[in-house]
């Protein structure tokens, strides 16, 4: 499953308050999937990458925000002005990400499973300068 189309059903319930339509969604979603790729949208979906929250990203917002500078070849001073203006970092990225999209054309569609990984391996990132390594 491409991660763009688990983006799009998470667009869309945040769209939504009501609980029915919700469950609609996933429910939805969840049968799109095979079953590798089910159990990772599962976790996914409740903010995890571990079912027993063996391991954390251990990403706080400030290195976030220095992730998303480096990522998108923006200024400190970029993000800050349009994270105030939007209320909302993940908002305030995806702006300057469709900005970028009209710009270049990515090279390979991300899937579920590639999002997933690398979480993973972002979280096992342990140890001195670890910080440093996950960004």
């Amino acid at each position: 499953m491409l991660y763009k189309e688990l983006a799009k059903n998470y667009e869309r319930l945040e769209k939504t308050t009501k609980k029915l339509e919700k469950r609609d969604i996933l429910a939805e979603l969840y049968k799109s999937c095979d079953d590798e790729t089910l159990y990772k949208v599962v976790l996914l979906s409740m903010g995890v990458i571990y079912p027993h929250g063996e391991l954390e990203l251990g990403i706080a917002e400030e290195l976030m925000k220095k992730i998303i500078v480096k990522a998108l070849g923006i200024t400190e001073k970029e993000l800050e002005k349009k994270f105030k203006e939007k209320g909302d970092l993940g908002l305030a990225t995806e702006e300057f990400v469709e900005k970028r999209r009209q710009a270049t054309l990515m090279k390979r569609e991300l899937t579920v499973d590639m999002v997933f990984d690398n979480l993973r391996r972002i979280a096992e990132i342990s140890g001195e300068k670890s910080q440093e390594k996950k960004a």
